[in-house]
């Protein structure tokens, strides 16, 4: 039984992977060009490793992996919700 917590996850879902695209896009400084100092943040550590121009691809490649895989399963349970009813 799909209930209605599981579509608002699956949209929330949706919706951060698009930011994370939207984000990369509008270079927003947290995910493209995080402080050096935030040691705990995985983008800081991806940055200091492989480059700010890895960055950008692995956001770009993350985002769109993520949007794919989130718009799939939020397309399957609300199809899955209004059979139910």
């Amino acid at each position: 039984m799909i209930q209605i917590t599981d579509l608002l996850f699956s949209f929330l879902m949706l919706v951060l992977f698009l930011l994370v695209i939207i984000g990369t896009l509008l270079k927003w400084n947290i995910l493209v060009d995080p402080p050096d100092s935030w040691t705990w943040y995985s983008q800081t550590i991806l940055k200091k490793a492989f480059g700010e121009d890895f960055l950008v691809g692995f956001n770009y490649l993350v985002g769109i992996l993520g949007t794919g895989i989130s718009g799939y399963i939020f397309i399957v349970l609300l199809k899955a919700y209004f059979q139910q009813s």
